[in-house]
């Protein structure tokens, strides 16, 4: 949806847009910080020496 749609809609219209990105972004965001932490573990093993 571009701006000017969505400056067009109700508050209640854009507070549901944004609402609904917020929730849509939990799952990526958790994807790149699984990577992360796993990358990370892995890292420090191998540090260690183990």
């Amino acid at each position: 949806m571009c701006r000017e749609t969505a400056a067009m809609q109700k508050d209640r219209a854009v507070g549901a847009l944004q609402r609904g990105i917020a929730v849509l972004s939990i799952a990526p965001l958790s994807v790149v910080l699984g990577i992360a932490w796993l990358t990370w573990k892995r890292a420090s093993r191998f540090s260690d020496g183990q």
